[in-house]
């Protein structure tokens, strides 16, 4: 059985253990085998974090419709957007 301890874009720390195996298996190269499962960078990517951006409309979306710029228009489009994802 194995534990994923993170998901997809999730900021993973250094060092910090991706995944627990049980029970404590013997194969050899288990570590590189689990991890070139894994895809790491410095940013999240569409690829792998699908709710990026659903995360990053919601944030136009919101800013959209903040007192300083109050663009209904855009945050409607924001949604459009967001709906269309959903389907």
């Amino acid at each position: 059985m194995l534990q994923l301890l993170s998901q997809p874009g999730d900021f993973v720390v250094h060092g910090i253990p991706l995944a627990y195996v049980w029970p404590q298996a013997d194969i050899k190269n288990l570590t590189k085998i689990i991890n070139s499962a894994f895809i790491l960078g410095s940013q999240r990517t569409l690829v792998q974090d699908v709710t990026l951006g659903i995360n990053e409309l919601i944030e136009v979306a919101i800013c959209a419709l903040s007192l300083a710029i109050n663009d209904p228009f855009t945050a409607m489009t924001c949604l459009d957007w967001i709906g269309s994802a959903l389907c």
